[in-house]
């Protein structure tokens, strides 16, 4: 390797082929000749990437790091380096042992990479000016608007709102427009495509529609992209919640929408924003069309299968060491982990702490995701689905508990840690979700053995989730416009 030049682009072409090993070979090459800060930024931002890639998490958030600390001038690399570093708070969710005191001073970190942000400000006579105004208008920020988990959980607030007291548009910030957008689109009152603004331009075409409040469905996920147009405050009140899990470190976003379980009252669950808290669950499921339509037979397995159905990258050593306590504690039990793509790198990770945590092999069985629906018969083959800790399941709990199968969930004292018990709860189950490690074994055991409860369960838990909080839409987007009607009337007080 002759100069950084040179180097850069053959670590980018070997990056793009997927080559992740060799692309770190390259990058080991290429650290001697970084100059300066913009390549120094370059060489960190690209080993944390390949070693995510490879299945280092640990890793990649050491080198993500350094390069969020660099002092970084230059405008194109600073915008590069914001969305680093919510990469960087995505990928410390995985991690386990990262204590909550460094999980929000990392999120704060954030807020100083848009210091130089100057977002809207609204004057008393714009206060006075909206509170004549007839109905609320929502915006709501997204760039999921298609086959999408979080479609899953946002469509019932733009299927089901008042329409006599709120307005609701939807702006699409994602490179994704099929049929599903079409139909979401169809659903609002105003639709707008943002892909391709950004920043202040996005921001100031928000504001042009006079929207009330704000709602952002991303949070850092995908680069943080639309974090960088709250900053600039497109609207008097804004939120963020349902597709991320943790404050965004923004002190432009007013409120995050959680629940009494995720966020239970006297706390801020590491938030700097203000809780907005539902007295229910802040999740409305809604399963997609091939799951309304799917029954599968299913019988109790003898001994009990357990599964779990995450994203590889939740699983780590200190969960696995769990999971071989249940397996030794239920003897002839099986575990069934199903990785939700056919990454190689990431079967090969588990494998590999499958091993490192002591599991009898023969009793795990570790496979890649495929693509349809052909997946959801899988849910026959398990008895109990295990969730992973520190980062839980959402979606796929929900998933688990539609099909039939009942979910044993880890809790700590974290917001992102807690989905599990709130949607146990919230479906009538409080009594699966565990505070710690040893009631979390326990509670598996003790299901494990008692055959008649989990065939009750598999025989009721989808009649039991569409009569619960999770699935009661209309009462869902109630909480949610009571929720939005009240900080409204605060904003319109405050001097």
């Amino acid at each position: 390797m002759q100069d950084f030049v040179t180097g850069c682009q053959a670590v980018r072409e070997v990056y793009e082929q997927k080559d992740f090993a060799r692309t770190l070979a390259l990058l080991s090459e290429l650290r001697p000749l970084c100059q300066t800060v913009g390549e120094r930024f370059f060489y960190e931002e690209a080993m944390g990437n390949t070693l995510f890639q490879l299945g280092k998490t640990e890793g990649a958030i050491e080198h993500m790091a350094v390069g969020v600390a660099l002092p970084v001038s230059l405008p194109e690399l600073r915008a590069q380096q914001r969305r680093l570093c919510s990469n960087y708070l995505m990928y410390l969710h995985y991690v386990p042992g990262v204590s909550d005191a460094q999980m929000l001073a990392a999120h704060r970190q954030y807020a100083t990479l848009l210091s130089e942000v100057r977002p809207r400000v609204y004057t008393q006579a714009e206060r006075q000016r909206r509170a004549r105004k007839r109905r609320l208008c929502i915006g709501y920020l997204s760039p999921d608007c298609y086959e999408h988990i979080v479609t899953n959980f946002a469509v019932q607030l733009y299927a089901g709102y008042d329409r006599e007291c709120f307005t609701v548009r939807l702006y699409n910030t994602g490179a994704v427009h099929n049929e599903v957008t079409d139909w979401l689109a169809s659903l609002v009152d105003g639709y707008t495509e943002l892909h391709g603004l950004y920043g202040q331009a996005a921001a100031d075409r928000i504001a042009a529609d006079d929207v009330d409040i704000l709602v952002d469905l991303a949070g850092h996920t995908e680069g943080g992209r639309d974090l960088v147009t709250m900053a600039y405050r497109s609207a008097p009140v804004q939120v963020s919640g349902l597709g991320y899990f943790d404050t965004t470190g923004l002190p432009q976003v007013d409120y995050f929408l959680t629940d009494v379980y995720c966020t239970p009252r006297g706390g801020t669950g590491g938030f700097i924003e203000r809780p907005l808290r539902l007295p229910h669950s802040h999740f409305c499921y809604t399963p997609k069309e091939d799951m309304r339509h799917a029954v599968r037979p299913w019988h109790l397995h003898t001994p009990v299968v357990f599964g779990s159905f995450n994203n590889f990258r939740k699983i780590n050593l200190p969960l696995l060491m769990l999971w071989r306590e249940i397996l030794q504690q239920v003897p002839g039990s099986r575990l069934l982990l199903r990785h939700t793509t056919a990454d190689p790198y990431q079967i090969e990770r588990v494998q590999r702490l499958v091993l490192a945590a002591g599991l009898p092999m023969a009793r795990v069985y570790i496979e890649a995701g495929t693509p349809g629906a052909a997946y959801l018969d899988r849910y026959q083959d398990i008895d109990i689905a295990l969730d992973t800790y520190p980062y839980p399941g959402g979606g796929t709990t929900c998933e688990a508990l539609y099909m039939g199968v009942p979910v044993v969930t880890r809790y700590g004292q974290r917001h992102g840690t807690r989905f599990g018990l709130s949607l146990l709860t919230n479906a009538g189950l409080g009594e699966l979700a565990a505070p710690t490690d040893e009631a979390y074994i326990h509670t598996a055991v003790a299901l494990a053995r008692d055959a008649e409860l989990i065939t009750a369960l598999h025989h009721n838990l989808r009649t039991m989730l569409q009569h619960s909080p999770l699935m009661d839409a209309k009462g869902y987007v109630h909480d949610v416009e009571a929720a939005y009607t009240q900080i409204w009337q605060d904003w319109l007080r405050e001097k």
